[in-house]
């Protein structure tokens, strides 16, 4: 793998659009983690946009992709740890040890964590109704989204 990663944080171009270089990494990033059993299950990944932050949830290849392009990656993750890397002494790239040292002892951190939910929850996370007060506020917010009248542009 290019150990070069500045890509990932490259995601628009000038112009606002997404970035052939990021779009060209985006793919060898998941054929990467797809090629690694111990990070990809046949059907799902973690997902390291900044929004799931490698956290969030375990989705298909192409909802993960999808999840990139929108939102980026989450910061400093040059070393993929999550999704079947390992890290390994002297490694050039974009990071100290002393940085990755820090983000390991976060990512233990958040493995530690990920396992007490998964332990509690399960890998599938019912919802619950909401209580009465809640359902009322819901509706209410519900019916904001609806026309004042016909033809109405605003709400």
């Amino acid at each position: 793998m290019n150990n070069d990663r500045a890509w990932m944080y490259q995601r628009k171009d000038k112009r606002g659009c997404l970035n052939p270089v990021f779009l060209k990494g985006l793919d060898n990033f998941i054929q990467y983690v797809i090629s690694r059993p111990s990070s990809y299950n046949g059907t799902n990944i973690q997902c390291p946009c900044s929004k799931c932050r490698n956290f969030g949830g375990f989705w298909n290849a192409e909802t993960v992709k999808l999840h990139l392009m929108k939102n980026g990656f989450v910061s400093d993750y040059y070393v993929w740890s999550r999704h079947g890397e390992p890290y390994i002494a002297g490694q050039s790239g974009e990071q100290s040890s002393t940085h990755y040292s820090n983000t390991q002892d976060r990512t233990n951190e958040d493995n530690i964590m990920y396992n007490m939910v998964m332990n509690v929850a399960g890998p599938s996370f019912d919802p619950e109704m909401p209580n009465a007060e809640a359902q009322k506020l819901y509706d209410i917010l519900k019916s904001s989204e609806r026309e004042l009248y016909e033809g109405c542009e605003t709400s």
